[in-house]
């Protein structure tokens, strides 16, 4: 599956998975950073985390995705990047409204109204990675 990509692809595969791990931490810090009620360094590692996520999805996965599902046969490894990339999309437009909603403001009504919409959306985002993660493994190893 590998030669599906080309030769560079590997290449920015790696380094976005390590981007990826980089992201998945900052989430658990912002969790913790939230849990202990310092509501505006949560704030910031949730849009630098968006932020990153959003560079990634732009140069390394979508081109990725294209040329992955681009005239392919259904098959389950097609479904699995479409269920990802599906998730994945969900997850970021969903991170990107919660960010703009916040507009880097001391926290109030509009952040705490969001709570279990932020909730949902990190289990959402974990599910994405472990997904993506998977397709790794899957594509390069």
């Amino acid at each position: 599956m590998a030669g599906l990509l080309g030769t560079a692809a590997p290449l920015s595969s790696d380094v976005n998975l390590l981007l990826q791990v980089a992201i998945l931490v900052l989430l658990f810090v912002g969790f913790s950073v939230v849990k202990r009620l310092k509501f505006g360094q949560h704030g910031y590692f949730m849009f630098f985390a968006v932020a990153v996520n959003l560079l990634s999805l732009i140069f390394v996965m979508l081109p990725s995705a294209l040329s992955i599902i681009g005239g392919a046969s259904l098959t389950f490894f097609m479904g699995l990047v479409a269920i990802h990339s599906a998730l994945g999309a969900v997850a970021e437009v969903w991170g990107i409204y919660i960010v703009a909603v916040w507009r880097f403001r001391r926290p109030g009504q509009s952040c705490f109204k969001l709570r279990n919409h932020m909730r949902v959306l990190m289990i959402l985002w974990f599910m994405t990675s472990v997904l993506g993660f998977a397709l790794y493994g899957i594509l390069y190893t």
